[in-house]
């Protein structure tokens, strides 16, 4: 009997070069806050600190977690006039030049 191969970044199982179980390691996706990592390209925040990905802050110099550009946006402080913003909520002008379904910058 023929098995069809299983995709290692989803079976549940640290192999390969995953770095955590299904995520990291360049060949599967990129791991989330809390789990193993050895570069910060492994981690969906850009950060690997002591072997663990860092939880996205509004002071850690990345775009990261639901910020809508580096440290601003969401739950962050507002985005300054010419940084990206999904709509005026971003803003501290509350002027978001986005279309709707893709990022803009934010107004004067």
């Amino acid at each position: 009997m023929h098995h069809a191969p299983v995709d290692a970044c989803t079976d549940r199982v640290r192999d390969g070069a995953e770095t955590d179980i299904d995520c990291g390691g360049g060949t599967c996706p990129t791991c989330a806050a809390g789990l193993a990592c050895t570069t910060p390209a492994d981690c969906q925040t850009g950060g690997c600190d002591s072997g663990t990905c860092r939880a996205p802050t509004s002071s850690d110099g990345l775009r990261d977690g639901f910020e809508s550009d580096v440290d601003c946006g969401a739950a962050c402080p507002d985005c300054a006039a010419g940084q990206r913003c999904g709509n005026g909520d971003d803003c501290v002008s509350g002027r978001c030049n986005a279309t709707v379904g893709s990022s803009g910058t934010c107004g004067a």
